[in-house]
């Protein structure tokens, strides 16, 4: 049983958490604010994403997402064996 209610904002089950429009309004604005293109690509932030999220083991965070394109799986696999070099070292 969920401890708490789910509002009526959001499409997901994290942004059903916001009970209040305007706040779920920011949020959703504050994340598409980091994930634009900046130093860091939106690609490559997307990839170090998809990494920390299987490392946290985050089924959610796992599942989040768009489809990864297949030249994308190189950078991803890079980014997978520094991230396992850092946690190991």
């Amino acid at each position: 049983m969920p401890r708490i209610k789910s509002s009526q904002f959001g499409t997901s089950p994290f942004q059903q958490l916001f009970h209040n429009e305007g706040i779920a309004h920011n949020w959703n604005d504050l994340s598409e604010t980091i994930s634009a293109d900046g130093v860091l690509t939106k690609q490559l932030k997307e990839n170090v994403r998809r990494i920390l999220a299987y490392g946290n083991g985050c089924a959610y965070c796992q599942a989040k997402g768009i489809p990864m394109a297949p030249a994308d799986f190189l950078d991803l696999l890079l980014i997978g064996t520094c991230y396992e070099y850092s946690v190991r070292s």
